[in-house]
């Protein structure tokens, strides 16, 4: 007996729906293996239960900015972007009111460090005064970890809501402002809260996929939409006179394909796409919602800690890259 199955336009539009909407809840994510991807994921929840209700939740009236940097990595003593970041939740080196290049601090700069109780993440709230205006700025300093580090940016992000939303990392010679993040990784190890390796299982999170997401090919790319040419024309003159140069990468450059580069898309899908998965998909990232939506970019700032590695020494650098960070703020949120 044969059978003819009569597929009409309501069960093509029916097939098409639910096909469109699959699309939209990326799951696949990051594959770090099965026991690195539980040992991210449980990590992750120390961290939300040890902060509940975020520690970057602002209810207040001024722009909100979340700022994050990462901790020691690779060998060094400290991390020039965690550093700045460390730096500037003492308010003996960076006043509640601040104006650029009229104060030194009052202080050695702070090392980029966390420790064990941190779970992964330091974080501190405060006012800042900025060219004349409050702004609520949530300091993030990150373990240099896959997955974890995008992961926990992203529930502190849910909680605040910020208006800016700036990353930092450390590359080479130059300042980099970059244009785009893209949907790759590299097979690099990732570190703990002191900068040691983690080498051996379960905590040798070396990804086994290439891919962030795999519903895209590893050349898919996503633009970070704060105005790169905006930000490069305001810091340039304070890098300069810092003795570096600024570069604006309008597009992915083929050696970011670190952790840096797993933040920056992470945030960056986060905010443009549905729900999506880290750690395999043992980690649920929320969509970033909200009006308007968010500015959001990454700054690469020169790897002075290799340069001056005693840190003292490198005070006037770790100031001068806070100021560079308070002018982003400003230039971007008048």
């Amino acid at each position: 007996m044969r059978v003819i199955v009569y597929i009409g336009p309501l069960s093509l539009f029916l097939a098409f729906v639910v096909s469109f909407f699959s699309l939209l809840q990326i799951k696949a994510a990051t594959d770090l293996g099965e026991a690195s991807n539980t040992l991210i994921s449980v990590e992750y929840e120390n961290y939300r239960s040890q902060h509940p209700l975020g520690s970057c939740a602002s209810n207040g009236q001024n722009a909100r900015v979340l700022i994050s940097g990462f901790g020691l990595f690779d060998g060094v003593d400290y991390n020039g972007s965690g550093t700045v970041i460390k730096s500037m939740m003492d308010t003996q080196f960076w006043p509640q009111d601040s104006q650029f290049l009229s104060q030194f601090p009052q202080t050695s700069a702070t090392p980029g460090k966390l420790t064990s109780k941190d779970n992964g993440a330091f974080a501190v709230m405060r006012t800042l005064k900025i060219e004349e205006k409050s702004y609520d700025v949530c300091f993030v300093l990150l373990e240099v970890r896959w997955d974890l580090a995008a992961a926990i940016l992203n529930y502190e992000i849910q909680k605040m809501k910020p208006n800016l939303i700036l990353m930092t990392g450390r590359s080479g010679a130059k300042v980099e402002i970059e244009g785009e993040a893209t949907n790759i990784t590299t097979t690099l190890l990732d570190f703990n809260f002191d900068g040691e390796p983690l080498n051996t299982p379960p905590h040798k999170n070396i990804p086994n996929s290439k891919w962030i997401v795999d519903n895209y090919p590893t050349s898919k790319t996503i633009k970070l939409n704060w105005d790169i040419e905006k930000v490069a024309q305001a810091i340039t003159p304070l890098v300069k006179q810092l003795g570096f140069d600024t570069v604006s990468n309008t597009f992915a450059q083929p050696g970011n394909d670190y952790i840096c580069n797993n933040v920056s898309f992470y945030t960056a899908i986060s905010v443009l796409q549905p729900d999506i998965y880290a750690a395999g998909d043992k980690i649920k990232l929320s969509h970033l919602t909200g009006s308007p939506t968010p500015q959001f970019g990454f700054l690469h700032i020169p790897a002075f800690d290799i340069q001056q590695p005693n840190l003292e020494a490198a005070t006037p650098l770790v100031f001068g890259f806070a100021q560079v960070f308070a002018k982003i703020i400003s230039t971007l949120l008048k």
